[in-house]
């Protein structure tokens, strides 16, 4: 199983070069805002904690593979819930597993 982990990496360069005594570099204060959440904490149905999968349609809208509980979620790019895909089993619209999904035109 793997895990969607989203890693935030920054390198800041000095002007002046190697050389340039500590003192001369100028202060850098960054910060980080939500571009995007989708679910919520206390909603245990729309939470997204954790999936095997993750398509990003043209539209925005976002796909997610969820194989424990064997189905596919449809977030709007909003990150709202439009729906689910699914259901474990055999049978049509069933999954018995989730390996991969991907989007070829207008289909998935």
């Amino acid at each position: 199983m793997r895990r969607f982990v989203a890693v935030l990496s920054i390198t800041l360069a000095a002007c002046g070069g190697a050389s340039a005594p500590a003192g001369d570099l100028d202060e850098v204060t960054l910060a980080l805002e939500p571009d995007l959440r989708i679910g919520s904490v206390d909603d245990s149905v729309d939470a997204l904690t954790w999936f095997d999968e993750l398509v990003v349609a043209p539209d925005g809208r976002i796909f997610t593979a969820h194989s424990t509980e064997t189905h596919i979620r449809v977030h709007a790019a909003d990150g709202r819930l439009i729906r689910t895909i699914g259901r474990k089993g055999a049978g049509p619209g069933e999954f018995e597993n989730i390996g991969a999904i991907g989007l070829l035109g207008d289909m998935l």
